[in-house]
């Protein structure tokens, strides 16, 4: 999911639809990156200043890979040393959700564990009015369109030429890079984090830098439409309602245990639609939604007890502080006022990163309208996945090539992968991992049958499994794990 503060600046800020004006860019050949070569002297290590029993050291890399020999970027590695040397069987890059200290002991004694910051964040400056969130018409999607444009015109006039070349191709480079400068010869890769495809791609890239790799998180690459794309986001996070309203029915935990979950939320949203829950809209429900999926045994029980109160009280005083804000009014849209936009250099799911990944064009106000009803037939409770929507609407506009094109995964060798995935993920369609695993040959599938976003977070049987294929290459007995609820 998208971070609290991205989400809260482009809620308050900007509106979105991808309106595909944008081509392909020349992707890096193999033979222009191999012309890059990593420091004689390797990575200089040195205590991190935050924390000095981890090392720290920087690597400087191409903006553009397709240019090798221009510009540079620094990036941050940092490194954590296998606990025992005598064990240790290479390294282990981390890639998303999961902090360096978080893995489990064993995995501790057999891996230098490293993570690196993708190029440096960057903000954007931008003054004038303000865009609408939601276009009703086809000229507020024209409006859209118009000043998505010239946002990121400005964007890359402030930032320079690397927000034109952070894409998830260029990032799995970086990976390599890296690992080259380390001297490995192949590395082990973790990928935790649903909204990425950095490792899928480092596996196309690389494949005989593989060791082993773990996609925990996945999203398809290969997918054409923004319809296809927006209606399956909208489907994980409704299969995030199912898995609430099953814990609802299992555990005396949930302030709804016992009464008809679903009915109880279609008569929240047709409150919200009248306007007579406060500040709260349908699509704030569907946000709450998703978002608690994302850590279910910290929040399904605040949910739950948020929506008892709705539902009962239809107070948003009493509520509010369960579920935290509801979306901010967006600033006064005054010519003039500085508005703050994270450019997504780091994540993948921000404006600049996910334009470059991704080129699902929106012709008209019509289309988008189709779209929305997809959205709504796919997920009959939620209707709409919030943070995707806002992603490829965030796309408005783009103005230059996207330099990393939907696309199969084009792997022909066997690969030592294991594909992870959560049957109740907000962001993690089931659908997706299933494609992700059957493009990439000699992969594994393990599904854990439970919620949340990230599996080896969420269940003892899944970071067992996941920790013996690191360790061992011993892929799961079981295809599946069985879930684990909130307990609270």
């Amino acid at each position: 999911m998208r971070s609290p503060k991205t989400t809260r600046l482009l809620a308050a800020a900007v509106s979105v639809l991808l309106v595909g004006t944008a081509c392909a860019a020349p992707a890096a050949s193999p033979e222009a990156a191999a012309r890059w070569r990593p420091p004689a002297d390797g990575l200089r290590w040195g205590p991190c200043a935050d924390d000095a029993t981890q090392d720290c050291a920087v690597l400087r890399v191409p903006i553009d890979w397709a240019n090798p020999g221009g510009a540079q970027v620094d990036l941050n590695v940092r490194r954590i040393r296998a606990a025992d040397p005598a064990k240790r069987i290479g390294v282990l890059v981390l890639k998303g959700g999961l902090p360096l200290t978080e893995p489990t002991r064993r995995l501790r004694e057999h891996f230098d564990f490293v993570s690196y910051r993708a190029k440096p964040e960057k903000t954007c400056w931008i003054r004038g009015p303000l865009v609408p969130q939601f276009p009703a018409s086809q000229a507020e999607f024209e409006v859209v369109r118009a000043g998505m444009r010239t946002w990121y015109e400005q964007c890359a006039r402030q930032t320079g030429i690397g927000f034109q070349h952070d894409n998830s191709a260029a990032q799995a480079r970086d990976v390599d890079a890296i690992r080259a400068a380390m001297g490995e010869d192949t590395i082990s890769f973790m990928h935790t984090w649903e909204n990425e495809i950095v490792g899928q791609l480092y596996a196309e890239l690389f494949p005989h830098r593989v060791r082993a790799m773990v996609l925990d998180g996945n999203l398809d690459h290969s997918v054409r439409t923004a319809e296809e794309y927006m209606s399956t986001k909208a489907g994980s996070v409704e299969s995030t309602f199912v898995g609430f309203a099953r814990w609802c029915d299992l555990s005396p935990a949930c302030e709804l245990h016992g009464r008809d979950v679903s009915g109880i939320y279609h008569e929240l949203r047709a409150r919200t639609e009248r306007g007579e829950v406060g500040p709260f809209t349908p699509i704030d429900l569907s946000a709450y939604v998703g978002a608690a999926g994302d850590y279910p045994d910290a929040s399904f029980g605040r949910l739950s007890e948020s929506f008892r109160h709705l539902y009962e009280e239809s107070s948003p005083a009493t509520a509010a502080p369960r579920l935290g804000p509801a979306r901010p009014a967006a600033p006064a849209a005054t010519a003039g006022e500085p508005l703050v936009y994270p450019t997504g250099v780091g994540r993948g799911l921000s404006f600049g990163h996910f334009c470059q990944d991704w080129n699902l064009p929106i012709r008209d106000y019509a289309e988008l309208q189709r779209i929305v009803a997809a959205q709504a037939v796919k997920a009959p409770h939620v209707r709409i996945n919030q943070n995707q929507y806002l992603n490829v609407v965030g796309c408005a506009g783009w103005p230059f090539a996207v330099g990393n094109p939907t696309h199969r995964l084009r792997i022909t060798t066997p690969l030592p992968v294991l594909v992870v995935h959560g049957r109740y993920a907000p962001g993690q369609p089931v659908e997706w991992a299933e494609s992700v695993a059957e493009q990439i040959p000699g992969s594994t599938r393990l599904l854990y049958e439970g919620p949340g976003t990230l599996a080896y977070r969420e269940s003892d049987c899944v970071r067992t499994s996941v920790d013996d294929f690191l360790i061992s290459l011993r892929r799961p007995a079981r295809d599946t794990c069985p879930p684990v609820w909130p307990t609270r």
